[in-house]
């Protein structure tokens, strides 16, 4: 207990005011750099009356506006009369417009927008590529994305599969890769390892099951059936990057990216040692024996796995790329848990939506799942009638070996969460492509942040976490944070954009004694504040909001009353008042600025230990018992140190917060509720806390899995926790 003691005063800093001086140092050591003040352009419509600005001359005009806004504004030219632009430095175009638009004599104020060209393409397959479009619930827009990137940097994606084969639609879109399968015999070239990554069929007959070497190495069991070649790696790279409007072929998602052919599958599949090995040289990592790769990719797409649990190979390897790479894996085909590697943590796990929008019937799922994409579906199940949501690509026409370039079709079909997952890799590869600065968990945050909510299909159940082969509709909680929206995405992925918030602790150090706790899931935040009332109570409040389409989080503040005390019986929650408005913007993944009403007060990240945790640490965020809703918990894990709130009520129904910390020895062993009062309102000037008790209620806390708990209450009443699910 004396250690929790002493973990609780280090955490705490949190109400001492020498901690701004850490604050600023780390602040000041990520600021961005320098760059030049943005130019804000509007165009300007006053009213129809006889009003000053209306009948102004430009100068005069100008000077008028530039003295009762307090900034400097400069005349562009007129479009009609009283219907001008505008321009100012040092702040953007939507700023600009929303000061200008609360003047009375003005009508209307808008940012002066550039218009291109419209992004389409001449490919002749284009028309029927659903999944590129916006014409089906789960269509991923990326026709709409091109506006605004198309790749033009070449950003590298790794395509990790069966090799490639010769295309005309891929034929300019490859750099040199590698042939990373060991074993000769499956690799069917004599030698096993090697500079060609061409794909020479991994088809199964008779002849393959005579070759002693190949049963050997994959076993009868998987050579069983006769089987033409899949040519899949070929399939892969195609939805990701053919050649695009170039009056050929299809139209691949990431239009100028570039493939690197990396060929791990063959005879029967690929090994794991393999694979790894071909993971960190496809982002620029060294292998023994094999030479550097000079094209390091910056997404690495894997459209592979089995079902089984996530190894600890997988996880040292994707440690080691997690901030070289981002790996996007499909979540398989087998309806049920998510297979390997898409389950492991770092892994963008993707499963797989029909065109209406709900769960393809063999897709795999589960709480692994990071977002969701179309797999392709064919409704009409009878004999010689065609696929009517395929998904169209690149192939070959060999059956066994190669022999020409094919395309897929609605008769030569291909469908899969393999076809799912090159989507998302194509569109996170058009993201870094247009922000290169972005970091591999910042990508995959946005991205998720983007996707279009889930839709509901009519008379369609709700997937459950069991295996199921029929289409289900889908939740967050089993098939990510909603369907890929490219266009949303790199809105988000643009220079300009506003950041993701991280999950976790939140604080203004020189306002000590007050804080937040913000979760993000899908598109969707989730955020409590705790202060005080003005009679000195500590009390909470709390917020939900959508991503708004500039970037930022809005909602209402709401406080609830009447509901369970931290040891009583279950009694609901009621809303006692709400309408304050929240908005939450982000400069960086660590810094923001919330605005609550007229206030606005700049947060920062609470770190109060090392940030290094274990695969199996309890997951940070909102932890609740459904069975009691009204009541919830906020924990986060940093280092081997546990914080923990817990919003609840006091005897007379008012909301009340509390906090405990420690290691998770001393959470199992049992420690103390600590209750602060007399801080900081929640909308007013600062004033410091002091703590009221630090011993306002005995709890236990043993954590059962990273998304379940049990909580022991003062009372001595076992609460079963999980992870709340927004």
């Amino acid at each position: 207990m004396t250690e929790s003691r002493n973990c609780m005063r280090l955490l705490l800093r949190i109400f001492h005011v020498l901690s701004v001086l850490v604050f600023c140092s780390h602040a000041m050591a990520q600021l961005p750099p320098a760059s030049s003040p943005p130019l804000a352009r509007v165009i300007v419509k006053f009213k129809d009356d006889d009003n000053f600005l209306r009948r102004a001359a430009g100068l005069e005009r100008t000077k008028s506006l530039s003295a009762r806004l307090g900034i400097q504004i400069a005349q562009g030219h007129e479009i009609a009369t009283g219907f001008q632009v505008l321009t100012a430095k040092g702040m953007t175009s939507e700023q600009l417009a929303a000061q200008i638009s609360q003047l009375d004599e003005v009508e209307f104020a808008e940012p002066d927008e550039l218009r291109k060209i419209n992004a389409s393409t001449n490919d002749p397959v284009f028309h029927k590529q659903w999944y590129l479009q916006n014409t089906q619930a789960s269509s991923s827009n990326f026709s709409a994305a091109w506006e605004m990137g198309t790749g033009a940097r070449q950003t590298i994606v790794a395509v990790l599969d069966t090799g490639i084969t010769d295309h005309p639609d891929l034929r300019n879109k490859l750099v040199p890769g590698y042939n990373f399968i060991s074993n000769p015999s499956l690799a069917m070239n004599g030698v096993g390892r090697s500079a060609n990554p061409a794909d020479p069929g991994d088809y199964i007959d008779a002849s393959v099951r005579n070759d002693p070497a190949i049963v050997s190495a994959c076993g009868a069991e998987d050579l069983a059936f006769d089987q033409y070649s899949s040519w899949h790696g070929t399939q892969v790279a195609g939805l990701i990057a053919a050649q695009t409007n170039n009056v050929l072929g299809m139209a691949g998602a990431g239009w100028d990216l570039r493939i690197l052919p990396v060929r791990v599958l063959g005879k029967c599949g690929g090994r794991d040692s393999d694979i790894l090995a071909a993971m960190l040289w496809s982002a620029g990592l060294s292998v023994p024996g094999i030479p550097d790769n000079p094209n390091p990719a910056r997404v690495i797409n894997l459209s592979l796995g089995s079902a089984r649990p996530c190894t600890k190979s997988y996880a040292s390897v994707l440690a080691q790329l997690s901030g070289k790479a981002v790996v996007v894996a499909a979540a398989g085909n087998d309806g049920g848990p998510v297979g390997t590697p898409a389950n492991c943590p770092g892994v963008l796990a993707v499963a797989g939506l029909r065109n209406q929008g709900d769960k393809v019937g063999y897709s795999s799922y589960g709480k692994e799942v990071g977002i969701s994409a179309p797999a392709g579906n064919c409704i009409n199940t009878e004999a010689n009638q065609p696929c009517l949501f395929p998904m169209y690509t690149t192939s070959n026409s060999g059956l066994k070996g190669p022999v020409g370039p094919a395309m897929t079709d609605e008769f030569n079909y291909t469908v899969g969460t393999s076809f799912s997952a090159p989507l998302v890799s194509a569109a996170v590869g058009l993201m870094v492509d247009l922000n290169p600065a972005l970091t591999p968990a910042e990508a995959k945050a946005k991205i998720k942040v983007a996707a279009k909510p889930f839709v509901q299909v009519p008379e369609r159940p709700f997937c459950e976490s069991t295996n199921d082969l029929s289409p289900c509709n889908c939740t967050s909680a089993i098939c990510g944070s909603g369907m890929l929206d490219a266009l949303a995405a790199l809105k988000l992925a643009s220079p300009q954009s506003l950041a993701v918030p991280e999950a976790g602790w939140w604080w203004n150090p020189d306002e000590s004694g007050s804080a937040y706790s913000i979760e993000i899931q899908g598109n969707r935040l989730f955020m409590a504040a705790f202060t005080y009332t003005p009679e000195g109570r500590a009390v909470w409040h709390v917020a939900a909001g959508n991503l708004t389409q500039d970037g930022r989080f809005g909602g209402d503040i709401t406080e609830y009353a009447g509901g369970q005390t931290l040891s009583g019986p279950y009694r609901p929650a009621q809303v006692k008042g709400s309408g304050i408005p929240m908005q939450l913007e982000c400069k960086t993944p660590v810094t923001c600025t919330l605005s609550l009403a007229d206030r606005r007060v700049e947060i920062t990240r609470f770190r109060y230990e090392a940030t290094e945790q274990p695969p199996s640490a309890p997951e940070t965020g909102w932890w609740w018992n459904a069975d009691e809703s009204g009541r919830g918990f906020f924990i986060e894990v940093q280092g081997n140190t546990i914080f923990l709130a817990g919003y609840t009520y006091d005897d007379v129904g008012n909301a009340v917060w509390y906090i405990a910390s420690g290691s998770a020895a001393d959470f199992r062993g049992g420690t103390s509720w600590t209750e602060y009062a007399n801080g900081q309102t929640l909308t007013g000037t600062y004033q410091a806390a002091q703590m009221k008790s630090n011993a306002a209620g005995l709890l236990k806390l043993v954590f059962t899995s990273p998304k379940k708990a049990v909580l022991t209450l003062p009372d001595g009443r076992n609460v079963a926790l999980q992870r709340f699910e927004f």
